[in-house]
């Protein structure tokens, strides 16, 4: 998980493209706008976030990405 600058809560702090934004499916929330309990309970719940797993998901996603 990673919290940029302006508040934008990442579902991984290295899942940002050229510009630094979130990459697709990553962006959590914002803060302070979004409550932080808020924004866990989202990622845990709705985005499969809460289980520890075997892999890292920013590969899943750069494996669909063609990269020159």
């Amino acid at each position: 998980m990673g919290i940029l600058p302006n508040g934008t809560v990442t579902a991984c702090g290295w899942a940002l493209d050229d510009g630094g934004e979130p990459l697709p499916g990553f962006k959590l929330g914002k803060l302070p706008e979004d409550n932080f309990g808020d924004i866990l309970k989202i990622a845990r719940d709705e985005m499969g976030y809460g289980e520890r797993k075997d892999y890292c998901r920013i590969m899943h996603y750069l494996e669909g990405v063609r990269v020159i």
